[in-house]
């Protein structure tokens, strides 16, 4: 569907409370699954994505998760999610 509207800019709101170990959220969403959501949007606006961080509860989530966002940014590869 975003291919559609063709952005000019993709800005995502970058919470890791989802992440995997974050004692708010609950969920179970490896860090790596950022990395992995990121490069796909950078299909999206010519590559121009703006990733702006939230705050965060549990810091060791929020470090993790924004590593693996800054690499995917940075065009470096996303690790597994095996």
């Amino acid at each position: 569907m975003a291919y559609e509207y063709s952005p000019e800019l993709v800005i995502v709101s970058a919470g890791f409370d989802a992440a995997f170990g974050c004692p708010e959220g609950c969920m179970r969403i490896m860090p790596a699954a950022y990395g992995h959501i990121i490069s796909s949007l950078m299909a999206l606006a010519y590559g121009k994505v703006a990733v702006v961080l939230e705050g965060g509860y549990f810091v060791p989530t929020v470090a993790e998760g924004s590593a693996m966002c800054l690499r995917a940014l940075l065009g470096d590869y996303c690790l597994s999610l095996v």
